[in-house]
């Protein structure tokens, strides 16, 4: 999507007049899936839960790890299917899953929120394996963002689900809410593995199916590692990771996708053991993905600014937030 110079301060708030807790999209293919609408869920573009791409890495740690971690960050991530007014496809993006206090929201970047008129027009797309399809998507309560624009020092948002979406979230996309206690505020080392897990705009494939736009989103699991960018944008509030020009997959070395989808997606930290047994969930949620330079690196917003973000938009959770922004992990940047 266009990034726009995101400068408000305050969230945007925005209930939609009509009720129920799931927005509709794309009139035309309207209840298509043939399930009983609960006030939770309306239709979306008819789309198939994306096929992830063979796992990928830069052969840090090897194929294990980056499967393994393809499963986990998999169920904790959100496609983001963005429409014109008119209902056409115009846009991808990525988020992650986030539970505070009770509350439900995917984290993402600014220009992924403050692209639409209206949150009608952002669908959120489980990431899943092949044969899973979905048309519908959980209607979107609340919104806010910081930055955005070419010059901000961040560029994050957050996008709030229906509360009485999750279950059907839960139990049929089998999504994961990631946890406070899986955020990563400690600084990370340069040379450490970091993993991405996004939905690249050329992964993107349509068709039709009965006459209808039948959108496949296919996403990309890819392990690398962090990098020291002495002329990045805000580097204390940043974090970078490697983004070269090639991948090594299952089926050979393949190119690196553009990174234009991957805007959002989450920046983990895969913490690696070296005497003990290491599962992924070690692995630690660490900043937000909004930029990219050809054939470099990608650039994300430190997931502590997001936190702090959401507590000064939504005081109900700062008393959650509070205890991990002041516990001595966090110093606020200015």
């Amino acid at each position: 999507m266009t990034k726009k110079n995101a400068k408000k301060r305050a969230a945007r708030a925005l209930k939609e007049a009509h009720g129920g807790s799931y927005q509709h999209h794309l009139r035309h293919v309207g209840g298509a899936d043939g399930r009983p609408n609960d006030g939770a869920m309306t239709a979306t573009a008819a789309q198939s839960g994306p096929s992830p791409s063979p796992a990928a890495s830069n052969d840090l740690l090897g194929e294990f790890h980056s499967r393994a971690m393809m499963e986990h960050v998999l169920r904790r991530s959100v496609a983001l299917l963005f429409h014109s007014p008119d209902d056409r496809v115009i846009g991808i993006g990525s988020g992650t899953c986030v539970e505070i206090a009770g509350r439900y929201f995917v984290a993402t970047c600014a220009h992924n929120v403050t692209g639409v008129a209206s949150l009608r027009e952002i669908g959120v797309i489980p990431l899943q394996k092949a044969g899973l399809t979905g048309t519908q998507t959980p209607r979107l309560i609340g919104s806010g963002s910081r930055g955005g624009g070419d010059y901000d020092a961040v560029d994050i948002g957050w996008l709030e689900i229906e509360p009485r979406a999750i279950p059907r979230m839960v139990s049929e996309w089998d999504r994961i809410f990631v946890t406070l206690d899986r955020f990563r505020l400690a600084p990370v080392q340069t040379d450490s593995p970091a993993y991405v897990f996004g939905a690249p705009w050329e992964y993107k494939q349509d068709s039709e199916v009965g006459g209808l736009p039948f959108h496949r989103i296919g996403a990309l699991p890819y392990l690398t590692r962090t990098v020291d960018v002495k002329d990045g944008r805000a580097p204390e509030r940043s974090l970078f990771v490697e983004y070269k020009g090639e991948m090594k997959t299952a089926e050979g070395t393949k190119p690196l996708p553009n990174a234009h989808g991957l805007s959002g997606s989450g920046l983990w930290v895969v913490n690696p053991q070296r005497a003990a047994i290491w599962t992924p969930d070690l692995a630690q949620f660490a900043a937000i993905q909004h930029a990219w330079a050809r054939g470099e690196h990608l650039s994300g917003t430190l997931v502590r600014e997001w936190l702090q973000m959401l507590r000064e938009d939504i005081p109900d959770v700062s008393s959650a937030i509070d205890p991990l922004l002041d516990g001595g992990r966090y110093a606020p940047t200015g």
